[in-house]
């Protein structure tokens, strides 16, 4: 048998198409035909200008691709495609064949085209507005649109069986027997039986997901999408979710890498637990911090306006009594717990803060920052120490999200430079550190990591990972993934 692969420039589907159209001059569209067995590539060819947006097989020798006014049926043996006919032009999202070999393609405007060889032989709405989804079984049709709704209907006479309201718009559906599962544009998973909803998950959706702490025995994220989420690891699910702020402010120009559309207000991308309080800190992008009890996630305790710019890093201290702050503001800020208020405002970083670690006893802090400068704090002065790394050599530290010095020096890849790494996070019994990097991976050391040092890779994240953390007992490592807004939980 074969795979067949194809690649298109879209970044975000048929929402880019425009964009994507202009770029077809540029960019070459080949459909590649490899054999499943060997991974032996069979062939290759140009699929043309129009952006490729689904794909399916008619036969062992045939299939079919669609796209941006476009239909295309091709032939394995001759590597010849012939284009469809007889339907309207317009934007063509996915296509699904029957058990006849009938293909059905949809479109943005709701309709599905249906074609006997290479000629439209019926057409049919089903759906006000994009159909995202489509996909067909056992002689069911189910399509789901950008109106809120999933349908299945029988193949031929297309008469409409189970009608499915989503909460929001579907972006994938699928279906097994009377078991419907929806994935939507809000990062949620809900499975339907029968067309009532048995279960749902959680997830974020929008930007970049960046806060990840843990809290007790749950791990808590928040993201660029307005949303804080606890989840169970025990039982890999969400289990609450709440918003950062429900009123939207403004966006501070060129303040957060990747641009989120959402207000600076409603994003975060710093979140940490205090256990000796049982309180969540949420950082947001336009500098404010919110303290909201585990138990209640949704509700602010209190609001503390910390910078004009965004925090990309903050931690509580060892016993709970203290929070730093680290700013792009260059500032490392302290503050009292539980009260909250200003004990600190550490000034000496060039740059932005990235990392922030306290002494196991407390007496020392260090931060780095952007242009790899660090400095070490003695407490409870706050005073700079000049010979910090000498001072703290047989010091503990609570946590090691620092990525230079003496204990890491060995986690960065030949040829790269600092920046590659995004952070790092030490095991809770010290024997293990883990970064996450630039091309997805999880790397995960001895620690002390010296020069040299050897790691196992883990993979699974298709961006960057910007945090990773250590369960209680050691036993998983947590990452987030960015651009691909993903939780992963990785057991020992």
């Amino acid at each position: 048998f074969f795979f067949f692969f194809f690649f298109f420039q879209a970044e975000d589907g048929i929402r880019d198409v425009e964009r994507s159209r202009g770029l077809g001059d540029v960019y070459k569209r080949q459909v590649y035909v490899v054999d499943g067995k060997n991974g032996k590539l069979l062939w290759k060819k140009a699929s043309g200008k129009p952006v490729v947006y689904g794909v399916c097989w008619i036969s062992n020798k045939e299939f079919v691709t669609c796209g941006a006014s476009s239909i295309k049926f091709w032939n394995v043996d001759s590597q010849e495609d012939k284009d469809g006919n007889g339907f309207d032009s317009e934007i063509m999202s996915c296509v699904a064949v029957d058990g006849k070999g009938n293909t059905h393609v949809s479109s943005v405007s709701g309709k599905v085209y249906i074609f006997n060889g290479t000629k439209v032989v019926n057409k049919i709405t089903p759906h006000k507005g994009k159909i995202n989804s489509m996909v067909i079984y056992d002689n069911m049709m189910l399509t789901a649109g950008d109106d809120s709704r999933v349908l299945i209907s029988e193949v031929g006479s297309y008469k409409t069986i189970c009608e499915i309201k989503t909460k929001a718009i579907p972006r994938a559906a699928d279906m097994l027997g009377n078991l419907v599962v929806v994935g939507d544009i809000k990062g949620g998973i809900t499975l339907y039986k029968d067309g009532k909803e048995v279960d749902s998950w959680l997830g974020h959706h929008e930007g970049e997901v960046w806060g990840l702490n843990l809290a007790e025995n749950l791990i808590v994220t928040a993201g660029d999408d307005n949303k804080v989420i606890l989840w169970d690891y025990n039982n890999c699910r969400a289990v609450k979710e709440a918003c950062i702020n429900s009123k939207p402010g403004q966006k501070l120009k060129d303040n957060v890498p990747g641009k989120p559309k959402m207000p600076d207000n409603q994003s975060s991308r710093s979140v940490c637990y205090n256990a000796a309080t049982k309180e969540i800190a949420i950082a947001t992008n336009n500098g404010e911090l919110h303290i909201r009890d585990i138990k209640d996630i949704e509700k602010n305790k209190k609001v503390i306006n910390c910078s004009k710019r965004w925090i990309e890093q903050m931690c509580y201290s060892p016993k709970g009594d203290m929070l730093a702050v680290g700013t792009h503001a260059n500032e490392l800020l302290v503050y009292s717990v539980p009260g909250y208020e200003l004990r600190g405002k550490l000034e000496g970083h060039a740059t932005p803060l990235i990392c922030i670690d306290w002494s196991t006893d407390g007496t020392y802090l260090r931060s780095l920052d952007e242009g790899f400068d660090m400095i070490f704090w003695k407490l409870p002065g706050f005073t700079k120490d000049p010979d910090g790394a000498v001072n703290t050599k047989d010091k503990d530290w609570e946590t090691q999200s620092c990525k230079i010095g003496w204990s890491v020096q060995g986690i960065y890849p030949p040829g790269t430079d600092k920046t590659h790494v995004n952070y790092v996070a030490k095991s809770r019994d010290g024997k293990l550190v883990a970064t996450g990097d630039d091309w997805g991976f999880v790397n995960v050391y001895n620690y002390p990591c010296g020069k040299g040092s050897k790691c196992y890779s883990l993979r699974g994240h298709s961006e960057q990972v910007p945090r990773i953390v250590f369960s209680k007992d050691d036993d998983y490592i947590f990452s987030v993934g960015g651009n691909d807004k993903a939780v992963i939980q990785w057991k020992k």
